[in-house]
């Protein structure tokens, strides 16, 4: 999108990163510029960070005085007062504070530099949810754009504050009206995440294998990877480190295939390199590349449910998602669509490898043509690699620009 609004020429581009989390290699467009969210700091803002801080003090003071935390709550929800009280508790002693120099900060860039528009992206990001805040309350036109699945668990949606959301297809659209979304506020413009995996030149494709260090008569296998949180539940690591044990032996001992492993930008790396390290047909990219540009390298790629299979679908790639047993994290969508494999065996892995090695995988992907098709068609607007131009479309009518 940011290439496509750059070439337009119709206005300067600011892309602000969040220096405290790395950007996407690879991301950064000639011609428009990219900043640093802090580089914007300045003396005035501590004192402005102090106002804030002592304001939302004197607020927590007010609400603990007795009978204002219980009579927030209606009579049948006075059982979850405890809750509500642990609750309160942390929103006002380190959800705030920690929001309070974002907060200032962006404020500071909106008045100072006044853009004509401002586009977001990840509404379930607070980071996200605070500049489409101020613009809602300085009048700086908004749009935010989907950026991952939309499903009834998205319950953020319910706080749009942008003018609109520029959203996948039917089925997002659908989601997001569930969470009361005003229909009007909602345009279907595909991802421009996905513009990029439509009408590949074969030719480049080739030059970029080459440059991995792939041989030719080798079938490229991607795996993405996904991360776990040893103090939270996230994912059941054991059922995890199955799945992955798995795939690194049915590669190691397959002939003919390379594995590339896209670490997750959260993943322990380390970790996941010792149990691929009987793996000699393995290539590590970096885990802040982006995923989608070796999605349009592969011939298989194989996830644990990420939002990424969805590319993988609509890049045409044979698409695999193991679910062994006890697996819930975002397999249903996948496992019901009909589109993908759905291995739940090491022995399943070992024969899905075998016949993307020996070629006689291209049956298998045919068949699941159809049920491929109808699922884009549920979540995907166009398949046109046109959405960057419908979103800029949206920016010209907004702004007059």
């Amino acid at each position: 999108l940011i290439d496509h609004l750059v070439s337009r020429k119709f206005a300067s581009v600011t892309v602000m990163e969040d220096k405290k989390l790395p950007a996407l290699k690879g991301l950064r467009v000639e011609g428009a510029v990219h900043q640093n969210l802090w580089q914007h700091w300045a003396n005035d803002i501590q004192g402005d960070v102090s106002k804030l801080s002592k304001a939302i003090k004197q607020i927590k003071v007010h609400l603990e005085l007795p009978g204002i935390l219980s009579g927030i709550l209606a009579e049948e929800h006075q059982y979850l007062l405890l809750n509500f009280k642990e609750l309160f508790c942390r929103f006002f002693n380190a959800y705030l504070p920690l929001a309070v120099p974002y907060v200032v900060v962006a404020r500071h860039i909106l008045t100072k530099h006044r853009p004509s528009i401002v586009l977001t992206t990840d509404t379930a990001d607070s980071r996200t949810r605070i500049f489409t805040s101020l613009c809602n309350n300085m009048g700086i036109p908004c749009i935010d754009i989907q950026f991952g699945l939309a499903g009834d668990e998205a319950v953020e949606w319910r706080f749009l504050l942008a003018d609109y959301v520029a959203v996948w297809g039917d089925s997002s659209k659908e989601a997001i009206l569930k969470q009361k979304v005003q229909l009007d506020r909602i345009r279907l413009t595909g991802s421009p995440r996905h513009d990029i995996l439509i009408n590949n030149d074969m030719g480049n494709l080739c030059a970029e294998r080459k440059q991995l260090g792939i041989p030719e008569s080798s079938a490229v296998i991607l795996l993405a990877s996904t991360y776990h949180f040893k103090s939270t539940y996230h994912v059941d690591v054991n059922i995890l480190h199955s799945m992955q044990s798995a795939i690194s032996t049915a590669a190691a001992k397959t002939p003919g295939i390379t594995l590339i492993v896209k670490p997750h930008p959260h993943e322990d790396v380390r970790e996941t390199r010792k149990i691929f390290s009987n793996c000699a047909n393995l290539i590590f990219a970096e885990k802040n590349s982006d995923i989608k540009n070796l999605i349009r390298i592969c011939d298989a790629f194989v996830s644990y449910g990420s939002t990424a299979t969805i590319d993988a679908l609509i890049a045409g790639k044979f698409t695999i998602c193991p679910i062994f047993p006890g697996w819930l994290f975002s397999s249903d969508i996948f496992k019901d669509s009909g589109a993908t494999l759905v291995p739940e065996t090491s022995e399943e892995i070992d024969e899905i490898f075998e016949s993307i090695s020996n070629g006689t995988y291209l049956k298998t992907k045919e068949n699941l043509e159809v049920a491929r098709q109808k699922f884009i068609n549920k979540y995907v607007y166009k398949l046109d690699g046109n959405a960057s131009s419908r979103i800029a479309a949206m920016i010209s009518e907004m702004t007059g620009l």
